[in-house]
């Protein structure tokens, strides 16, 4: 399948624009550090519409889920975006532009990706182009590789059971998936930091990007025969519910009225 590659003189970045626009590596120059995980058995293919994510997709790397993450309302798993190709808007050696078209509502979403020195800039841009209102759940779900001795590292007024905030081996054996509660309109920055001192830092501002989800997998989960990952996402979210059916039930759902739009911004540094 088709491979685009993209980088600065600090990272680089591969993109699968034919497999839901999956980033499929981020890796910083410098150090050489691989952050995101892959998983060791699942082969990565060309998904189709309709595909179980979480049975025969679940290979790692950096998806797109919208308008939900479970399965609900006629949706996939983990949305209808990581299931289909995206259109190639523009491609230049550090910015990728790619834009997807919903199946069962109508709508547009894009993505644009600039790389600039040690910083990855993410822009996000989702048009209801229909004539009734577009309810959404949409998360970035990158999972990073994780290693013993890792940290999380939250904003002090987030709260975080400490048994969570470091990372242990792949033979912990357990999984959660927790959302946090995040100040309003604020700008936050959360890290995961190696020992060494490498980190990666995802920045983003709370009156664009509300919820935050993490979704930790020591080891301890497995969607379909395959053995159980070992990775960390970390997930600014629209909507502190994976399933779009329960954020409507209890208003958590974000909401897009006939020809509006919605834009926010989330940061990526690497060090």
């Amino acid at each position: 399948m088709q491979t685009l590659e993209f980088r600065s003189e600090q990272l680089s970045l591969r993109c699968l624009p034919g497999a839901g626009a999956k980033i499929v590596s981020i890796r910083h120059a410098p150090s050489g550090i691989e952050w995101l995980a892959r998983h060791p058995t699942v082969v990565q293919k060309v998904p189709g519409y309709g595909d179980s994510f979480i049975r025969d997709h679940d290979t790692g790397g950096w998806d797109e889920c919208f308008p939900t993450v479970a399965e609900c309302n006629g949706y996939p798993d983990h949305g209808e975006l990581w299931c289909q190709p995206w259109q190639l808007v523009s491609y230049t050696a550090s910015r990728l532009h790619l834009h997807c078209e919903g199946r069962q509502q109508p709508y547009g979403f894009s993505r644009v990706i600039t790389l600039e020195g040690p910083k990855i800039r993410v822009d996000y841009r989702v048009e209801n182009t229909g004539t009734c209102a577009l309810d959404f759940v949409w998360s970035m779900h990158p999972l990073l590789a994780p290693e013993p001795g890792m940290q999380l590292v939250l904003p002090p007024a987030v709260t975080l059971a400490a048994g969570l905030k470091q990372v242990p081996g792949s033979d912990a054996g357990w999984a959660n998936k927790t959302f946090v509660a995040l100040p309003e309109n604020e700008l936050i920055s959360v890290g995961l930091v190696r020992p060494d001192g490498h980190g990666i830092w995802f920045r983003f501002s709370t009156a664009e990007v509300p919820h935050l989800g993490l979704w930790l997998n020591y080891g301890g989960w497995s969607g379909g025969e395959h053995a159980p990952g070992y990775h960390i996402g970390v997930e600014p979210c629209i909507g502190d519910r994976d399933s779009l059916a329960e954020a409507i039930r209890d208003n958590r759902a974000g909401q897009l009225a006939p020809g509006a739009v919605r834009e926010w911004t989330i940061e990526i540094e690497l060090y």
